[in-house]
């Protein structure tokens, strides 16, 4: 190689890792910073939250909440339970993530562990096969957007000035599951809203400026927030976990970049969205090592939102 392409090459790496270290001091004040606030290690429960006030308050602050209060009126917090899936849909076939026990990293190979049986099969696991996370349906598996199952659709609404009801079958997935399913640590690349019907789960959110000690692969990481190894893993010492108990009737706000692991502590059927009331398209974060972080929003330089959560849908762009 060329000397001076070599000290420039040299000289490159070297102002990476100048810009990193920078980069991380930054989000070390940050994890620092939110350490003395009042949220530190727990975040609450609100009821009679408008939609204004989750925006600006939540949405738009990067900060997750439990709200209360959002399904009233909704027939599936009355009516869905695993023995109403049985009965209505036993003989129709559904899509399971499976041997999830045999593979440490079956969040990152969900496509591998997928098959096909009845709902009734599958109920029947799940009222016969206690405890396990071997197996479960996500939001991935697409399940209301399969036509025998389309009809549930109309046992929710969207929160009005929450999510945006044109777009609820392209956003909206299920997860419904024995005891013992665990979404492992992870962040998603866009803000996400769970509604919780049917069970408990117990979820637990580390801010996005603590990735520096998750030892993530991309997105996941190997980290067991249940039975955290802090020999393994020395720079969990110190790192901000928030804790909540997700019952029926709840939705929790889970902001972009933030870690979370969810558990079920029941045999659990819960709902997700991502279809926000936002200008543009929500906001999308694409990123792959060794590539530049890029964001994708659809947001039209001359919209102005005056109220976050009260915006004109028609200057919404599609």
């Amino acid at each position: 190689m060329p000397a001076n392409k070599y000290n420039r090459t040299r000289n490159s790496g070297r102002e990476q890792s100048q810009h990193d270290g920078y980069i991380g001091s930054f989000l070390e004040a940050l994890a620092a910073q939110y350490k003395q606030s009042l949220r530190f290690s727990s975040f609450g429960k609100v009821d009679r939250l408008s939609s204004s006030e989750f925006y600006r308050q939540y949405y738009f602050a990067n900060r997750p909440v439990v709200i209360r209060g959002l399904m009233r009126g909704w027939k599936a917090l009355r009516v869905w339970t695993p023995d109403y899936f049985a009965k209505n849909f036993g003989n129709c076939t559904v899509e399971i993530n499976r041997a999830r026990n045999r593979d440490p990293h079956y969040a990152r190979n969900f496509a591998r562990n997928n098959a096909k049986i009845s709902m009734k099969e599958y109920v029947g696991m799940l009222q016969s096969g206690g405890e396990t996370n071997d197996y479960y349906i996500e939001g991935r598996n697409s399940l209301l957007n399969r036509r025998p199952f389309r009809r549930l659709l109309s046992h929710f609404a969207c929160p009005e000035g929450f999510l945006d009801p044109r777009h609820v079958r392209r956003k909206a997935g299920m997860w419904f599951g024995p005891k013992g399913t665990i979404s492992p640590l992870h962040h998603d690349a866009a803000n996400g809203m769970l509604a919780q019907i049917y069970g408990r789960k117990q979820i637990k959110l580390i801010p996005p400026f603590e990735t520096r000690n998750l030892c993530n692969h991309e997105c996941f990481s190997d980290i067991d927030l249940e039975k955290i190894d802090y020999q393994k893993f020395p720079s969990m010492k110190g790192v901000t976990i928030l804790d909540a108990i997700l019952e029926p009737g709840d939705f929790v706000f889970v902001p972009i970049g933030w870690w979370h692991w969810v558990k079920s502590l029941d045999v659990s059927i819960s709902l997700s969205f991502t279809n926000f009331v936002v200008p543009g398209e929500p906001v999308a974060w694409q990123w792959r090592y060794g590539t530049s972080a890029t964001v994708r929003a659809g947001l039209s330089p001359r919209i102005k939102v005056d109220q976050p959560g009260e915006v004109d849908t028609d200057r919404m762009i599609n």
